[in-house]
């Protein structure tokens, strides 16, 4: 359903941890990434809060114009880092919604 003002498509977010790959030995470098889950959530947050602000300052969109926005996660995210998302979200932006 449109709804006037609002941006008519869901922004979908689902990165992976960071880390990087090393090819040659097929395996992932240590400490090149995010695998705590409770770290990968700030991270999430942070750039919920980015595309929140640039909404506002290009589209000029109210809080309650933002653009819907689906987040997960993708390589070497768990199920405790997806858990541990939703939390942080329903945490920061539950009241906001």
């Amino acid at each position: 359903m449109l709804i006037p003002g609002k941006p008519n498509r869901a922004i979908v977010f689902y990165p992976n941890s960071g880390e990087e790959w090393d090819a040659a030995n097929e395996k992932w470098r240590e400490g090149t990434g995010t695998t705590e889950p409770k770290d990968f959530a700030e991270g999430i947050i942070t750039n919920i809060r980015s595309i929140h602000t640039k909404y506002e300052q290009v589209a000029g969109l109210e809080k309650s114009n933002r653009p819907h926005i689906i987040v997960g996660g993708c390589c070497r995210t768990t199920p405790e880092t997806i858990t541990a998302i939703r939390s942080r979200v329903e945490q920061e932006f539950d009241s906001t919604m």
